[in-house]
């Protein structure tokens, strides 16, 4: 079974044609996806899809470059979501950061948050 379990749906690009995207990618053999949670201000449109959408899940989490965000999301009620899979972004994305404490102290954040609900 293939899972795409990093596909920004909620992204605006896609926002028109959102149904022919996932039904190119079903014809191609995916079977499920996961919308990552990268920042406050696209969760509610990754819950949205998710819903209408029986083989969508999503993430709940903030990407280290929107760690300013990390305290205005409600982890614990997402994370019961049924259609929550996952926490995450987690802030391991070494490519893109430096690594400075607060990096860091948002990592242990995020870890501490995905620890809580496993």
């Amino acid at each position: 079974m293939i899972i795409d379990t990093h596909i920004h749906l909620d992204d605006e690009r896609y926002r028109d044609d959102l149904d022919e995207v996932l039904n190119r990618a079903r014809e191609g053999g995916v079977k499920r996806f996961v919308i990552p949670g990268a920042d406050a201000s696209t969760l509610l449109r990754a819950i949205e899809i998710a819903e209408t959408h029986n083989d969508v899940y999503f993430a709940v989490g903030i990407h280290p470059y929107d760690k300013q965000q990390f305290d205005s999301v409600d982890f614990e009620k997402y994370v019961k979501h049924d259609k929550c899979v996952a926490i995450g972004e987690c802030g391991l994305d070494y490519f893109r950061l430096e690594g400075s404490d607060e990096e860091k102290e948002l990592k242990n954040k995020n870890k501490n948050e995905f620890l809580k609900h496993r």
